[in-house]
């Protein structure tokens, strides 16, 4: 971290067995920041990538390159406010990071969606559900004659209206031959963030000194993919997120006597996460006929068997943050050859966090058990196709 490395004055690490004037024990890494002085001084810095400068991904024969933008940039100023009492020191750090991902998925062809299915991928024993009449499929060449005239079909009378609302809007047409990991995109991301690292310092005398320290960061919203499955089609396992966080802290140093010093301290400390789906509030139950579902947000719809492609998700729908608070006293005390620390430390913490995932209006599954008469190979596609859901299940909290 360019911004944060350039802020450090002192960095301690105690791997094991901290004294006890760290509190709990165990581990500490403790870094102190740089601080004014009597003059002014200030730094520049900047940390640079482009993907002109990368090589194509190995398992990229045919798509565009990954794209991939940083620019790490920042500068630090420090000097005196008021003469040998009062210093500063401030440094602002942007991270510019726009980039995307090479990523796979598996999309129903364009002749699933038309309700064929080819013998030689899907098998002979395909078949109506009990609710059509059970009967085998066969072949219908004006349906299917585009793709294969041997396909055997699902008569399109026989679609379920909330499958064709799914497919039409939420599967996305492969750009790769094959039924598994036929489409290839590039996802996008944004790594973008601020940071910022502030100290000051006053000496009340030249005995006591009061400092305090902050450092604040927070990254803008950013459009998340791939996100419980795998679509280039947001808001199918989309969802927005942001962030900001940052710990601030205040201590106190009074050198009692030459032999006597004590150290007061309070710290603060918050991480905040915000993740949003996106299809939350879109109305999305509503327009393609789903009923039952308890929210307002896409449903999951899990398809199985031969062919089944990648999930249909909402995207994640959570709120994370977290605030902790650090008060302590410490008396360190020279007594001829020994070295005393006596105090005490006070911790507390808040958690306004909720369940992760909280929202899930409807998840669908479909195995394919319905529209086979050969329990060993079952399409779930048919099944959907048809409206044979074979579990369900809801939960928002």
């Amino acid at each position: 971290d360019s911004g944060l490395s350039e802020s450090v004055s002192e960095l301690n690490v105690i791997a094991t067995d901290a004294p006890a004037q760290y509190g709990g024990g165990g581990s500490v890494f403790n870094v102190i920041t740089k601080s004014g002085g009597r003059r002014f001084h200030g730094s520049l810095y900047d940390y640079f990538q482009n993907d002109d400068l990368n090589a194509r991904s190995y398992f990229n024969r045919t798509g565009g390159k990954a794209k991939q933008r940083y620019n790490y940039f920042g500068g630090a100023v420090s000097g005196p406010i008021l003469k040998n009492k009062m210093f500063f020191y401030y440094n602002y750090q942007q991270l510019k990071n726009p980039n995307s991902s090479f990523s796979t998925a598996s999309e129903p062809t364009a002749a699933m969606k038309a309700g064929c299915f080819d013998p030689a991928l899907f098998g002979t024993s395909l078949k109506l559900d009990a609710a059509h009449g059970g009967a085998a499929l066969t072949i219908n060449p004006t349906q299917c004659g585009a793709f294969n005239a041997a396909d055997l079909a699902i008569p399109t009378a026989d679609f379920d209206p909330v499958a064709v609302n799914i497919q039409n809007n939420f599967y996305v047409n492969p750009n790769l031959p094959g039924l598994a990991n036929n489409i290839q995109y590039l996802s996008p991301g944004n790594n973008n963030q601020t940071k910022m690292v502030g100290r000051l310092d006053y000496n009340i005398t030249p005995s006591n000194r009061v400092s305090f320290s902050i450092v604040s960061r927070w990254a803008p919203t950013v459009v998340a993919l791939n996100d419980g499955g795998a679509s280039p089609n947001c808001p199918v396992a989309c969802h927005n997120q942001s962030s900001d966080g940052g710990n601030e802290q205040i201590s106190d140093v009074w050198t009692i006597s030459p032999n006597i010093v004590n150290e007061f301290r309070f710290a603060g400390n918050r991480q905040a996460n915000y993740y949003s789906a996106a299809s939350l509030g879109q109305g999305i139950p509503a327009k393609i006929g789903l009923k039952f579902s308890t929210a307002d947000v896409l449903p999951t719809v899990n398809v199985g068997g031969t062919g089944g492609p990648s999930n249909i998700a909402p995207g994640t729908e959570a709120l994370f943050i977290q605030n902790s608070f650090i008060v302590g006293d410490m008396v360190t005390w020279v007594k001829g050859k020994h070295i005393l620390h006596f105090g005490g430390e006070l911790l507390m913490e808040q958690d306004n966090s909720t369940p992760w995932g909280a929202i899930n209006g409807a998840t669908l599954a479909f195995t394919g058990q319905y529209t086979t008469s050969n329990p060993d190979v079952e399409v779930g596609y048919a099944d959907f196709l048809l409206g044979d859901v074979q579990s369900c299940n809801t939960a928002t909290t």
